[in-house]
């Protein structure tokens, strides 16, 4: 029994141990894939707050323009 029980529990720490490894791994990729996201989230809300407030004085602007060249 004993000559069994030394492979498996060589196998079971191995394994606990991939597991371990693999886990700190997925956990560290997740974490750059949220960093990204939110860093494109600001872009992106940078970019629609710019293009709300550029469009609405574009219009103003674009008026301005046009009745000074008239």
């Amino acid at each position: 029994m004993s000559q069994i029980m030394g492979p498996i529990t060589s196998l079971c720490s191995l394994l606990f141990s991939l597991g371990i490894i693999w886990a700190v791994r997925y956990k560290t990729e997740v974490e750059i894939q949220m960093e990204k996201m939110l860093k494109r989230e600001k872009e992106d809300c940078n970019i629609i707050f710019l293009g709300f407030y550029f469009h609405d004085t574009s219009a103003i602007t674009c008026s301005v323009i046009s009745k000074q060249t008239l």
